[in-house]
C-alpha cells in the first residue's frame, strides 16, 4: 500500500482512483493496450529491417516491462487529505504506474510543505496544511461580519441598542467613551448601569411582546445570549467549515478564533467573547443608523450612505482578490484531478515506441510541477501572515498605550486590513503556477511572465 497526499481534494481523488482502477481492468482497455503493443512491435520490426540494426529492440523490451509494471501490477492507495481528514479513503487495485509516481511526488511535496511550516513555527490552525491560504485573515474578516442569527434575539437587542444604549448615553447613565472603547461592550454595561425610566419592547420565548424597563431588559437579554451564542457559533462554524459535521465545525471555529486574534492582533479573548463583541458592534451600528433614519437625522443618514458607497467601491477590489484565492484552490484541485485522471490515456502514448520518452518525461514533469504548489503556498501563507500581523496589530492599537482591543473604534480598521490582506494573497497566488513551472522546466520564459 502507498500513500497519496492532497490538500482538500480527498473526495474527488477517491472517486477518480476508483474510476481509473475500474477502467484499466476492463477487457476493452486491456485490448487497447495489446493493440498499441502490436503496433509498437510492428514499428520496431520495420525499423530493424530498414536499418539492419537491433538497437530498437531495447524500446520493445521497455514497453513489455512498462505493461507489466504499470498496468498489470496493482496496489492499494491510501488517500491522505491534509485539510480534512474526513475525506481520507482507501482505494484498492490502483495501477502501480499511477500509484507509485504519485506516492513519490506527493510525499516530496508534503514533506517540503510540512518542513517549511515547522520552521515557520505557525500555530497549527493557521498553517496552510491545516486550513489553506491566509486562513487567519479570512477568519478575522469573517468574524467582523457576524450577525445574531436568532431573529427574536436580534430584534430584542436592536431595540435595546436604540432605546437603552443610545438614549442611556444621552441620559448620562454612561459615557460615549464607555461604549466606543469597551473591548467587551456587553460586560462594560451591566444592569446596574441602567435605569427603568426608559422602556422598550421585549419579545419573550413564547412570542409575547411586553414593554419593559432597560434594567429589566438587560437581565432578560443576558439570559438570551447563551442560546443566541450557541446558534451563532453553529451557523458560522458550518459556513467556515462546510466540509465538517455541525458539531465538529463549531468546535473548529471556537478553537481557531482565539489563535487567529492572538497571532494577528495580539488580542487574547475567548472565542465566545470575540463572537459576542462583533455581533454587538454590528447590531449597534445598524441600530444607530436606523435610529438616525427614523428620527429624521438626514445628515447622519447621508454620511452613512456615502461611507457605504465608498466601502462598496473598495470592496470590489477585495472581492476580486478573495475570489482569486478561492478559485486558485479550486483550479489546483481540478488540475490535479485532470493530470492524475489522464493516466490511462497517457500510458497508451508511452507505449508507442516513437513517443514514449517524451510522454513519460512530460507526465513526470506535470506531477512534480503540481507538488511544488503546496510548499510555495506555505511560504506565501507565512509571508502574508507575518505582514498581516504587523498591520493588524497597528489597526487595533488603542490610543495612549492602552493595549490592543476589538471595539467600535478599531472594528472598521480590523475588517479593512484583513480584507486587503486576503485580497492581496489571492492575487499573489496566481504567480505560483507559472513560477513553479519555470522551476520544473528550467524555463526563463515562464519566470519572465511573472
Amino acid at each position: 500500500m502507498v500513500e497519496v497526499f492532497t490538500y482538500g481534494n480527498g473526495v474527488m481523488l477517491g472517486s477518480l482512483f476508483q474510476a481509473v482502477a475500474a477502467l484499466t481492468s476492463t477487457p476493452d482497455y486491456l485490448e487497447l493496450i495489446r493493440l498499441v503493443f502490436v503496433i509498437s512491435a510492428l514499428i520496431v520490426a520495420i525499423e530493424i529491417v530498414w536499418t539492419g540494426r537491433f538497437k530498437a529492440t531495447g524500446r520493445l523490451f521497455a514497453i513489455i516491462l512498462m505493461m507489466n509494471a504499470a498496468i498489470l501490477s496493482t496496489t492499494d492507495v491510501q488517500i491522505v487529505d491534509r485539510v480534512n481528514s474526513a475525506n481520507d479513503s482507501l482505494v484498492a487495485d490502483v495501477p502501480a504506474g499511477l500509484a507509485a509516481p504519485l506516492a513519490l511526488s506527493t510525499a516530496i511535496g508534503d514533506w517540503a510543505t510540512g518542513a517549511f511550516e515547522t520552521v515557520f513555527s505557525l500555530p497549527n490552525d493557521l498553517r496552510y496544511k491545516s486550513n489553506g491560504l491566509l486562513f487567519a485573515s479570512r477568519l478575522v474578516e469573517a468574524t467582523t461580519q457576524f450577525q445574531i442569527t436568532d431573529s427574536r434575539m436580534a430584534n430584542n437587542l436592536s431595540e435595546f441598542a436604540q432605546g437603552c444604549i443610545y438614549y442611556g448615553m444621552m441620559a448620562g447613565w454612561f459615557s460615549i467613551e464607555d461604549v466606543m472603547e469597551a473591548p467587551d461592550i456587553w460586560a462594560a454595561l451591566p444592569a446596574t448601569e441602567f435605569g427603568n425610566a426608559i422602556f422598550i419592547d421585549y419579545e419573550d420565548a413564547t412570542g409575547v411582546t411586553t414593554l419593559v424597563g432597560c434594567k429589566t431588559a438587560r437581565g432578560f437579554l443576558d439570559t438570551d445570549w447563551t442560546t443566541a451564542m450557541d446558534e451563532m457559533t453553529s451557523v458560522y462554524g458550518q459556513r467556515m467549515f462546510p466540509e465538517y459535521a455541525e458539531v465538529d465545525a463549531k468546535a473548529r471555529l471556537l478553537s481557531s478564533i482565539p489563535q487567529s486574534y492572538t497571532y494577528l492582533a495580539g488580542i487574547s479573548s475567548s472565542a465566545a467573547d470575540v463572537v459576542r463583541q462583533n455581533a454587538m458592534i454590528n447590531t449597534m451600528r445598524q441600530s444607530f443608523t436606523n435610529l438616525a433614519n427614523t428620527s429624521g437625522a438626514l445628515g447622519a443618514a447621508q454620511d452613512y450612505a456615502l461611507a457605504q458607497a465608498e466601502a462598496q467601491q473598495r470592496t470590489t477590489y477585495s472581492t476580486l482578490g478573495a475570489m482569486a484565492g478561492r478559485m486558485m484552490s479550486l483550479f489546483s484541485n481540478v488540475l490535479e484531478t485532470l493530470i492524475y485522471g489522464i493516466f490511462p490515456i497517457a500510458f497508451v502514448f508511452t507505449l508507442i515506441a516513437l513517443m514514449q520518452g517524451k510522454a513519460i518525461m512530460m507526465y513526470f514533469k506535470l506531477l512534480f510541477w503540481l507538488q511544488l504548489w503546496p510548499p510555495m503556498f506555505a511560504i506565501l501563507n507565512f509571508a502574508m501572515l507575518t505582514y498581516s500581523s504587523n498591520v493588524t496589530t497597528a489597526a487595533v492599537s488603542a490610543a495612549g498605550g492602552g493595549g490592543n482591543a476589538l471595539n467600535m473604534l478599531t472594528f472598521t480598521g480590523l475588517n479593512a486590513v484583513n480584507s486587503d490582506m486576503a485580497a492581496m494573497a489571492g492575487y499573489l497566488s496566481w504567480m505560483i503556477p507559472m513560477f513553479s513551472w519555470a522551476i520544473v522546466s528550467g524555463s526563463g520564459f515562464a519566470a519572465a511572465q511573472l
